[in-house]
């Protein structure tokens, strides 16, 4: 009989035209493709940070990395001097702990975002990085806070009571700037993992510019 070959053929077909909708389906969903908005996700996730960010969180992070190396930088310095109060050199080991990690962080980031590095001076060259009063524009902008060279020599220089009262005053006008651009982050950014980063800029940073105006 002629039934059960048309109702065999039949349900073959129509399983067939099924596999062909779910794979077409699943081509118009790829994951990590959104083309939408001002996301610059790549089209597979990465782990560690959210594949969704913007171009205000690889700025945030392009700005915040060389601005952590002068900070660990700074605190080297003083670290490597006799005579300094130990309040202060817990300070500096504290800022150095902290930001140290971050800088691991940060470059890893600009790393699954297929983003460059900003500059990445050393304690022997921060020429680049302009700072309030500074005629130079190159590097990072005005207000970052950001030690120019001739703000680190002097630090270099320094001794004992001299080069801590330095480094606080310094740092006060660093930590500023960092939590400005955290701020911007804040306001701006887009990626999760950025802007808690950012956050706890915020709040740590601030309490250490409490801690070191008291101790000035």
């Amino acid at each position: 009989m002629n039934i059960p070959r048309l109702t065999v053929v039949s349900a073959a077909a129509i399983a067939a035209a099924l596999t062909l909708s779910a794979c077409s389906g699943s081509n118009s969903n790829m994951p990590g493709m959104d083309m939408g908005g001002s996301s610059m996700s790549s089209a597979a996730p990465t782990a560690g940070a959210s594949a969704t960010f913007n171009t205000a969180d690889v700025t945030f992070a392009q700005d915040m990395l060389p601005h952590h190396q002068q900070a660990v930088a700074m605190s080297d310095t003083l670290l490597a001097k006799g005579n300094v109060p130990e309040t202060v050199l817990q300070l500096a080991n504290t800022i150095k702990s902290e930001q140290s990690p971050e800088i691991v962080k940060l470059n890893g980031w600009l790393t699954e975002w297929g983003a460059t590095s900003a500059s990445t001076p050393t304690s022997t060259d921060m020429s680049g990085m302009s700072t309030p009063g500074s005629t130079a524009m190159s590097g990072m902008s005005m207000g970052t806070g950001m030690m120019s060279q001739d703000d680190m020599d002097k630090l270099a220089a320094a001794t004992g009571n001299d080069a801590a009262k330095l480094y606080l005053q310094q740092m006060i006008v660093h930590h500023t700037g960092a939590i400005d651009m955290a701020k911007t982050e804040l306001t701006a950014g887009q990626n999760a993992d950025a802007m808690a980063l950012a956050q706890s800029i915020v709040t740590s940073q601030t309490a250490e510019i409490t801690t070191m105006q008291t101790m000035l």
